[in-house]
């Protein structure tokens, strides 16, 4: 797991994460936002964002999907927030 998204609570992801470097759009309701994908996995993905969070909020989140080789618009709900940026589970 990269320094960026460190996590000290307990493992609960049911397929490991893959290191990636995607430019994605983070929208919510009418606002969007650039941001970066920095893990994937196909369940959900992990952001950064300076952007203010909660868990349980709705998310779309447009990327290049390294996994599915294709780009994805997809809606996830955040499931947790650090300082660098927020955990998307699709």
């Amino acid at each position: 797991m990269s320094s960026d998204t460190e996590w000290p609570g307990v493992e609960k992801r049911k397929n490991p994460r893959v290191d990636c470097r995607e430019k994605a759009t983070l929208t919510m309701g009418k606002h969007s936002k650039q941001s970066v994908v920095i893990n994937v996995s196909p369940d959900g993905v992990f952001i950064i964002t300076d952007e203010e969070f909660r868990p349980g909020q709705v998310v779309r989140v447009s990327y290049y999907s390294p996994l599915r080789k294709h780009h994805l618009d997809v809606t996830g709900t955040v499931v947790r927030k650090s300082r660098r940026g927020i955990g998307v589970m699709f």
